[in-house]
């Protein structure tokens, strides 16, 4: 699955959980990943992150502090 696609299932499903259903289920890198509405965060930040990759920017790492 392209990220266009991916980013438009999470869509689906983010919109699925915010109106009510109970649990969703996403395929992610190719493994089933269920989201219920305790972790609809960790699937909005999976959402901005596919975002990101459609539109071309690049993916945010670690952030490194140096003393």
């Amino acid at each position: 699955m392209d990220p266009a696609q991916a980013l438009a299932a999470a869509r689906s499903a983010y919109h699925k959980l915010m109106t009510g259903t109970l649990a969703v289920k996403v395929v992610i890198d190719g493994q089933e990943t269920t989201f219920n509405q305790v972790n609809a965060g960790l699937l909005a930040k999976y959402i901005a992150e596919l975002e990101a990759i459609v539109a071309g920017q690049p993916r945010r790492g670690a952030i490194g502090v140096i003393f």
